[in-house]
């Protein structure tokens, strides 16, 4: 058993309606509490791991509700458990896809991508071990982001889709949008809302693509490690049985009205047995009906070409255009009549099936991968611009850093340059020192003669000062 179809066990018994999430089960449960990888949808149970998990499961969310005067409180735990979880609805495989091999192969295929989808738009929780987990408040962002919501995909309708398997999500009065996500429930609601956005009218368009209804095992990563998901139903698939076989696709199909809840679980639509090789059977008889008229009709051409005169082979001539134009139409109307018979003979069940490959066919590859890819090439352009503001910044504030090292190299060699005329001009003047300026100017400049009147005059006026 991988983690995917535990997750849809634990679901179909009612153990997350206890107020405890699946993302919570997986804490409880994982041996290593550090580890951040433990809600991958490719791990593999064994037996003894399936039955130690519900045992720890049950004495987790049964525990309170033993008495103190009850013997073996573990005991009592999963006895309460098998009673009123496991045998009643363990069988009873809800969802949108496992509960029929045929949708879980033909869903499975597309597997790869959501998980990289899913990865793409988890979040790191808040709390230890710090997994990256998925609220369904941001799945509804992730489909809002991707345009996928519209008239027919509101978000009432996606929250009828997220609540069909838990009740705490919405009740058609208060909405609780905090619950984390696993991958499978992430992955059902996705399919859930593909039933809502692709209608008939879509489907029967012309230009929309025909999906195979074929899914090889090689192509997702699941179906590789198991040999085929099967229902947990009484029900036996024949051995020599493709459990990927279907029946062909027709453009003209129609299909159920929109619908919200996961279909009925019946036993007839559990197994829909033969489908795929009475068509087979059909497209093979049609195909070598059509190859016996046209060589039969080459043969009568060739006899009146044989039969007739020169006169009559030009007439022949001129009356080939009308006669292949005839052959065309009579091809056209054998091959509607081929695929009238072709509808007849399916059932209201494969009839349901093919067109619900052609709504997830739809949703998955022309709706929600393109947009997803579109997102991150938004994303990496965004990343770039960034890289590229963060180098321009480092850039800038190197050449910042470089004019400031300009700058101070310049008043570093300005302050030498002053010091050194300051030192120059000091050595000048300590070496002018022993020069005798006063002989020099005196020679030079003789001094003016004083007469002895004035001398007097002076002498009295510094008296008179005093």
């Amino acid at each position: 058993m991988t983690r995917l179809q535990f997750w849809r066990f634990l679901k179909d018994c009612q153990f997350h309606h206890k107020e405890t999430t699946l993302m919570e089960i997986d804490r409880i449960l994982a041996p290593d509490k550090e580890a951040t990888d433990i809600h991958s949808p490719l791990d593999k149970l064994l037996v003894r791991e399936f039955l130690n998990n519900i045992i720890t499961l049950a004495y987790y969310l049964f525990r309170e509700e033993c008495l103190d005067n009850c013997k073996g409180v573990l005991a009592w735990c999963m006895d309460k458990a098998i009673k009123e979880n496991v045998i009643p609805d363990s069988c009873d495989v809800q969802g949108y896809f496992l509960y029929d091999p045929r949708r879980a192969v033909n869903a499975l295929g597309y597997m790869d991508r959501c998980w990289e989808v899913y990865r793409a738009v988890c979040s790191p929780n808040k709390y230890a071990p710090y997994e990256p987990t998925l609220k369904m408040r941001e799945f509804l962002f992730m489909l809002n982001d991707y345009r996928l919501i519209n008239e027919r995909l509101t978000p009432k309708r996606i929250l009828e889709v997220l609540s069909a398997d838990d009740p705490m999500a919405y009740d058609h009065k208060d909405c609780n949008l905090e619950i984390e996500m696993t991958f499978l429930e992430f992955f059902e609601a996705l399919i859930g809302c593909a039933k809502i956005y692709v209608t008939e009218e879509i489907v029967k368009d012309p230009t929309t693509p025909r999906p195979s209804t074929v899914v090889s095992h090689s192509q997702t990563s699941y179906s590789g490690t198991t040999p085929g998901t099967q229902s947990r139903t009484s029900q036996r698939e024949d051995d020599s049985e493709d459990p990927g076989t279907t029946g062909q696709a027709s453009p003209n199909q129609t299909g159920p009205s929109e619908t919200v809840s996961p279909g009925p679980r019946s036993s007839s639509e559990v197994t829909a047995k033969g489908s795929g090789a009475d068509t087979s059977k059909l497209d093979v008889s049609g195909s070598q009906q059509q190859v016996d008229d046209g060589q039969q009709d080459d043969s009568n051409i060739a006899v009146d070409e044989k039969a007739g005169d020169d006169g009559r082979q030009f007439g022949m001539e001129e009356s080939q255009p009308t006669l292949l134009q005839s052959m065309l139409s009579m091809g056209a109307e054998q091959e509607e009549q081929l695929q009238e018979e072709l509808e007849e003979e399916m059932d209201e069940e494969t009839r349901e099936f093919n067109f619900w490959t052609h709504q997830i066919h739809i949703f998955f590859l022309r709706k929600l991968f393109p947009a997803y890819q579109h997102m991150l090439e938004l994303q990496s352009g965004k990343e770039r611009v960034r890289l590229e503001k963060e180098a321009a910044a480092i850039q800038a504030e190197k050449q910042r850093e470089e004019r400031a090292k300009a700058i101070e190299a310049a008043r570093i060699a300005q302050q030498q340059a002053e010091e050194a005329k300051a030192k120059e001009a000091a050595e000048k003047a300590a070496s002018g020192e022993s020069v005798p300026d006063v002989e020099v100017n005196t020679e030079a400049r003789p001094s003016p003669s004083r007469s002895p009147a004035k001398g007097r005059w002076d002498s009295l006026l510094s008296k008179a000062d005093r």
